[in-house]
């Protein structure tokens, strides 16, 4: 057995023996869809890769408030590997809450999950100085909502799946 000291590391190690078995379940729509251990793996290299080209230094600390999902689980670990620290935020916080927990921290981005998290950002955005970006992961009622402080789950993605290759 192999001695692994930090949660990325447990996190490689395992990606390396079981690449092709299921790490995530995740049932939408009804159906069940399997995300391997290696999708798993790209998934957080490229959110991570994207942290970092943002600006993401070690030890700065990322909210994440939201239901448990699988973006929720993506998140955390790839602050973890991108050498940030995880602030977990309970999705039924109050405003005021969210608020106290993230300048606690001095978050220097929010994951939110959708609308409702995303309404609490607001209510003290100005008073969060600290924060650089809120990614969104689901876009449900926020269509046409527009602000140069937020960004989408799959953009994050997709700006570090290009920076990784």
């Amino acid at each position: 057995m192999t001695t692994v000291d930090t949660t990325p590391r447990v996190f490689q190690h395992t990606v390396a023996r079981h690449q092709d078995r299921v790490a995530i379940r995740q049932k939408t729509l009804g159906l069940w869809h399997d995300i391997s251990w290696q999708s798993y793996f790209q998934r957080v290299q490229h959110i991570g890769t994207a942290l970092i080209a943002m600006g993401l230094q070690p030890g700065e600390c990322v909210g994440i408030i939201g239901d448990n999902c699988p973006e929720w689980v993506l998140a955390d670990m790839a602050v973890q590997c991108a050498g940030g620290v995880s602030v977990g935020i309970y999705a039924t916080n109050a405003w005021p809450q969210v608020e106290f927990v993230t300048n606690h921290a001095e978050a220097a981005y929010l994951f939110v999950e959708n609308e409702e998290q995303l309404d609490k950002w607001l209510m003290f955005r100005d008073r969060a100085p600290s924060l650089k970006k809120i990614i969104v992961w689901d876009l449900e009622g926020l269509q046409q909502f527009e602000d140069p402080m937020v960004m989408t789950f799959e953009d994050l993605r997709e700006e570090g799946r290009r920076a990784v290759q």
